[in-house]
């Protein structure tokens, strides 16, 4: 007797939850729509020609410069990582 009751329960449930699903699903649908259908009024402005930028190469003197920077920064990196740590956590997990 017990098995028939839950089986009830059980084809009551599937049918609240596949009416929510539409609904909700439903809800949705109508909501896209009506984000679709609404106008957005379009708004036209004289806008200036950009500005033209030049775009001479960089002075060697610059770039040797910044390069310089780049690699003493890559460098003290280099030398301040200290990876030991982490090999320790990862040995000890595996």
């Amino acid at each position: 007797m017990r098995r028939l009751s839950s089986v009830g329960t059980r084809r009551i449930v599937q049918g609240l939850v596949c009416a929510i699903v539409a609904i909700i699903g439903v809800t949705g649908f109508m909501v896209y729509r009506s984000q679709q259908t609404t106008e957005v009024p379009v708004v036209s402005q004289n806008v200036a020609p950009a500005a033209t930028v030049d775009t001479a190469p960089a002075q060697q003197p610059e770039l040797e410069v910044v390069d310089n920077t780049l690699v003493q920064t890559d460098q003290e990196l280099e030398t301040s990582l200290d990876t030991s740590a982490l090999d320790e956590d990862i040995n000890a997990l595996l």
